[in-house]
């Protein structure tokens, strides 16, 4: 795969590669760690990695078009599952 010249678009490679990479492994590790399959026909089968990279592309696409904030997923994880992140103020 050739590098595009301009920054902006090697940038944006460089950042789907590392998207994908990473997605790579949350798939292995739900396969691997958590009893996950990799496709069913079942519509209702929310235990399929194809079902997880299908709902991160929607959810990334609704972040894109600002439907979504950032700051909103951080806010709804926090309150409702007790997730606490790393650049959470903690005293």
């Amino acid at each position: 795969m050739k590098i595009p010249n301009n920054p902006t678009q090697a940038y944006l490679m460089g950042k789907r590669h590392g998207a994908q990479e990473t997605m790579d492994i949350v798939a292995m590790t739900l396969l691997d760690k958590c009893g996950f399959h990799t496709f069913t026909e079942d519509p209702e089968d929310h235990m399929s990695v194809e079902y997880m990279y299908h709902q991160s592309e929607e959810t990334a696409d609704s972040i894109n078009k600002g439907y979504i904030k950032r700051r909103d997923i951080k806010a709804v994880l926090r309150d409702e599952a007790g997730i606490r992140f790393v650049d959470d103020e903690v005293k």
